[in-house]
């Protein structure tokens, strides 16, 4: 090969290698710009297990059937209080709850929440995080009870009537 010949393979190479570089380097950018790929949509029926850790109703296990709805990174959801207890609630004590202001942050869920009761409405917070995409485990606080663990599920068609 001749010196000209050389030269001209070199310089190939490294322009090649150059963008090479470069394809790689908008890859990271791309990556570290737009975060990972996003998890399973949260949208669909869930169970919710709130256990009260706090307060004058410290052991006491309320559980909700919702409905969740994932726009991005917002969290809205609707539901009824369906167990007290682990004991299914007659029907008239099947009070809504009501999910909004939810922001999704990677695995890191804050949402908030109002329980409007026969009586009175309570407000609070849900902090969750995603352990998988059926299940999010986390804390609450509210006006009315101080505050405890909440679990939620995945509902399973089979299993969406009952208590958990």
């Amino acid at each position: 090969m001749t010196e000209h010949g050389q030269s001209k393979l070199f310089k190939n190479l490294a322009v090649t290698i150059s963008a090479g570089v470069a394809f790689a380097g908008s890859i990271i950018l791309l990556i570290q710009t737009c975060g990972p790929p996003p998890t399973a949509d949260l949208s669909g029926e869930w169970i919710l297990n709130d256990s009260i850790t706090e307060g004058n109703f410290a052991g006491t296990v309320v559980g909700f059937h919702i409905t969740l709805i994932q726009h991005g990174e917002t969290l809205t959801g609707t539901g009824r209080k369906w167990c007290d207890n682990r004991s299914e609630v007659t029907i008239p004590n099947r009070i809504p709850l009501k999910i909004t202001e939810g922001k999704i942050t990677g695995d890191q869920i804050i949402a908030n929440f109002e329980e409007s009761g026969r009586q009175d409405t309570t407000t609070g917070t849900f902090d969750w995080t995603r352990v998988s995409d059926d299940s999010l485990i986390g804390t609450f606080s509210s006006d009315a009870f101080s505050g405890g663990t909440s679990i939620l599920v995945r509902a399973d068609t089979s299993r969406l009537f009952g208590c958990y």
